[in-house]
């Protein structure tokens, strides 16, 4: 299994993993002290995930699909992949950086695009977008992360 990207839920003790071809899997870590204790991996996205994240405290797992689109499931009562929120967002096989809001009780991604910083955001029912008012200056300077980071190209 090809892992391109790793995230915690330390408050659920859950490791997720975005794979190819796999979607992303999550772990759960508890061994409870038992020898030779082999933990399940449950399917939490299928297909491509090129980013994965937590946010809300732990409470919540976001993807970032090969096809562009964003989901988000809870991380309790894992191993569902309908319970998976999707929007389509962004180009096949573009990922930038993924990463939780700093306001631990806020449902919410932070991605760089372009010169501007998206927030993407669950509000119970589905996936938002908006524009972060930060503006970053040195347009030269994102557009060359955005294509380092570009997945075709590794």
């Amino acid at each position: 299994m090809m892992s391109y990207d790793s995230a915690t839920s330390e408050k659920h003790n859950r490791i997720y993993s975005g794979n190819q071809d796999r979607g992303s899997q999550s772990i759960l870590g508890d061994d409870k002290g038992e020898d030779g204790f082999v933990s399940s991996a449950l399917r939490e996205a299928n297909t491509d995930v090129l980013r994965v994240a937590t946010a809300k405290g732990g409470e919540s797992a976001w993807y970032w699909y090969y096809y562009g689109s964003i989901g988000r499931s809870p991380v309790v009562g894992g191993g569902d992949i309908r319970a998976v929120s999707k929007k389509d967002f962004y180009d096949n096989w573009t990922a930038t950086m993924m990463v939780a809001s700093p306001n631990s009780t806020e449902d919410a991604v932070y991605i760089p695009w372009g010169n501007h910083l998206q927030k993407i955001s669950y509000d119970g029912s589905e996936i938002n977008r908006t524009l972060h008012p930060f503006v970053f200056r040195n347009l030269h300077l994102v557009l060359a992360i955005q294509q380092k980071t570009r997945t075709d190209g590794m």
